[in-house]
């Protein structure tokens, strides 16, 4: 069962991996798209848990390749415990569970093998579904302006000056353009950068090498891309694809290692979680 498990999961894993290299490789921003983000952050109104790491990946891109309204998920067997089922002819998405942990101290484990488990979103089942009002909102975001204010008392510095974006570990300082052309703009770039910032080892201690062109590099450019992608669905703001540039060296990251898109995105959602909480 566990060599099945493994098997299934590293399908799955190529699989999805796959789908982003040919949306980056066909121009198909994907992840940054309106389209994408316009139903919030994937999650699980029956148990109230939110879908984290790739899981968030697979189902934004579930969600928008097969137009459902929402971006609520569940399993069948929590639908039949309340006496709802799945349509006829509806099929599941398979996302990754982890089967194994490991304890790391009294009260943390660690997954250290994954397996996967087929959900349903909610237009696929019996459960009639309120109409949901997601709109983007524009200048006047008062979740988007607290992540900023919240992140600008957490690091050393946040200065605006210059036309630049960037984060610079050594003195904690993040730098942003004094002018931007939409305020959704500088939301995404905040995110962006504020994703960099969860490095430093009072936050996360993400190790960070490599100069521009590296995997290395490539690789923590999309930590900071999808953090400011995961963001921009939770707070309604339009999300606009920061560093474009990225695009040829992340095609070949992923194709290099198909394991890099999972993993950035587990890293990318702890980044996430540590600025919400900020």
């Amino acid at each position: 069962m566990a060599k099945e498990n493994t098997a299934k999961f590293n399908e799955l894993q190529q699989t999805v991996t796959d789908q982003i290299i040919a949306q980056l490789e066909s121009g198909d921003l994907g992840l940054w798209q309106k389209e994408w983000l316009s139903c919030g952050m994937p999650e699980n109104p029956l148990s109230g848990t939110k879908y984290k790491g790739a899981n968030v990946i697979i189902l934004l891109m579930a969600r928008a390749r097969n137009g459902y309204s929402t971006n609520k998920w569940t399993t069948s067997a929590a639908l039949r415990k309340l006496g709802h089922h799945v349509l006829a002819g509806n099929k599941a998405t398979l996302i990754t569970k982890p089967t194994s942990f490991v304890p790391i101290d009294e009260d943390t484990k660690v997954p250290v093998s994954f397996g996967c488990q087929p959900v349903f979103n909610l237009d696929q089942t019996s459960m009639e579904i309120e109409p949901e009002n997601y709109e983007m909102l524009g200048d006047d975001n008062a979740e988007a302006d607290k992540i900023i204010d919240a992140m600008t008392k957490d690091l050393a510095s946040v200065v605006y000056n210059g036309d630049q974006a960037y984060y610079r570990r050594a003195t904690d300082l993040v730098n942003l353009p004094e002018n931007f052309k939409t305020t959704s703009g500088k939301y995404a770039t905040a995110f962006h950068e504020f994703g960099h910032a969860t490095m430093h080892e009072s936050r996360l201690d993400r190790e960070a090498k490599g100069s521009f062109g590296t995997p290395e590099y490539a690789y923590e450019e999309l930590v900071a891309e999808m953090t400011s992608a995961f963001l921009c669905a939770d707070t309604k703001v339009e999300g606009e694809l920061q560093h474009a540039s990225y695009i040829k060296s992340w095609i070949k990251l992923l194709k290099d290692d198909n394991k890099a898109l999972f993993s950035a995105a587990s890293k990318a959602t702890a980044a996430y979680e540590y600025i919400k909480a900020a």
